[in-house]
């Protein structure tokens, strides 16, 4: 598989056949998710507050400085931990923001022993000294910040392992396999996120739900730019210049935009402010707008292979960077900024063909859009695939060439 970050100007999408017939567009759905469980239900109506009182935060916070921040989390589904590092000087605009969110919900500053910059810096001090296939394979930060966790293959030697590199801040290890990346059938322009797509030049290997339509991966969203319309997808499913097609193999459009390094795609093409959702091909949920994902919230995946649910609970550590395969492939590309998620069923939550889906919270009967699929990793190497590495849409706002992209709403 190729990865290299190509640069060419955006092309025009392709269009429909004129000849071939309109096919009906899914249902928007006005109700409540089948594949919500009542405990999921009852999770999300308590984070309720507990979100809209982090967008506050988040929206005070500028994470491309230098700043005392850290990370928010939700604590027991109750209370918002916002996460500074001890001593370091609070403006006026987060205070004015603290005393905002308190009026929707509890929030505490928990006091971090680094700020998130200082460990960001820490863990690309330590990305320079090791290369793609050393026993250390990631580098995570956890939300309280108080130093980073080193991926170690399986069987290393943890003592070896630190005496590998220097670092400025406190390090522990853990035992993980590599992070792999994960590689709806028959829509029609404009186009919804959540559907499948081929790319002939990477393979068509994977099946869509329901469907015998073959494909390589899934849409999150439909997005725009200064007035383009865009499909939002990983990097890792194309290059730029790739002619893209729908499962059914109509064409969809061309990929315009990449980013390596955050694995994210933008496929120039009509789009529409809807998602598919559910297990088939016939149900779809109007888009609301973005979020940025805190620590302890839950969210939902939808992708071409696995279909939808929800119960992903989002963990302690991001990732500041990792070295992910494509299964059954040796070589590894060097992925940053990853969130993670775990499934709280122990079940396999992503299968091949779900890249590039959709993960989102729900908004009554609407979505939120916050992240899209990019890996996933089998922490007890038992064949259950429970953890998904996601780039949250915050985090994709942040990235060289997709600091003014949104959500069609």
């Amino acid at each position: 598989m190729a990865f290299a970050l190509g640069t060419t100007p955006a092309v025009g999408a392709s269009s429909p056949d004129p000849t071939s017939p309109e096919k009906p567009k899914p249902i928007v759905s006005n109700e409540k998710p089948s594949y919500l469980t009542p405990e999921d239900e009852k999770i999300f109506l308590a984070q309720e507050p507990l979100k809209k009182a982090s967008d506050i935060l988040f929206n005070a916070i500028d994470r491309t400085s230098v700043t005392g921040f850290t990370g928010i989390q939700y604590l027991d589904d109750s209370k918002v931990i916002l996460w500074w590092k001890k001593g370091a000087p609070i403006s006026e605009k987060v205070e004015a923001a603290l005393s905002e969110a308190r009026k929707i919900a509890p929030v505490e500053i928990g006091p971090a022993s680094y700020s998130e910059k200082e460990l960001e810096v820490a863990a690309d001090n330590i990305k320079n000294q090791v290369g793609t296939d050393e026993p250390i394979h990631g580098v995570q930060i956890p939300v309280n910040g108080s130093g980073l966790r080193i991926m170690t293959n399986p069987g290393t030697n943890q003592a070896k392992t630190l005496s590998m590199v220097e670092s400025s801040v406190p390090l522990e290890t853990v035992e993980s396999p590599r992070v792999e990346l994960i590689t709806r059938c028959n829509d029609s322009s404009p186009w919804y996120g959540g559907g499948a797509f081929r790319n002939t030049s990477v393979g068509v290997n994977s099946t869509c739900i329901g469907s015998s339509a073959n494909f390589t991966c899934s849409f999150a969203f439909g997005v725009h730019e200064s007035g383009v319309q865009y499909l939002l997808t990983a990097r890792h499913c194309g290059q730029v210049g790739n002619s893209i097609q729908d499962g059914n193999g109509d064409p969809v459009g061309t990929v315009a935009r990449g980013n390596k390094s955050h694995d994210l795609m933008l496929v120039k093409a009509n789009a529409l402010p809807y998602m598919f959702d559910g297990n088939n091909d016939n149900n779809a949920r109007h888009v609301s707008g973005w979020r940025n994902t805190a620590v302890g919230e839950m969210l939902c995946i939808s992708g071409a292979t696995s279909g939808a649910h929800c119960s992903m609970r989002v963990t302690d550590y991001r990732t500041k960077w990792v070295n992910a395969s494509m299964p059954g492939d040796t070589t590894s590309t060097r992925i940053e900024d990853l969130s993670a998620a775990t499934y709280t069923t122990g079940a396999t939550a992503t299968r091949p063909g779900d890249s590039g889906g959709a993960v989102y919270s729900l908004n009554g009967s609407d979505v939120w859009a916050q992240g899209i699929m990019n890996a996933r990793l089998d922490p007890g190497v038992d064949g259950n695939y429970e953890v998904l590495y996601f780039m949250d849409f915050g985090r994709i706002r942040l990235s060289d060439g997709f600091t003014n992209i949104a959500p069609l709403t």
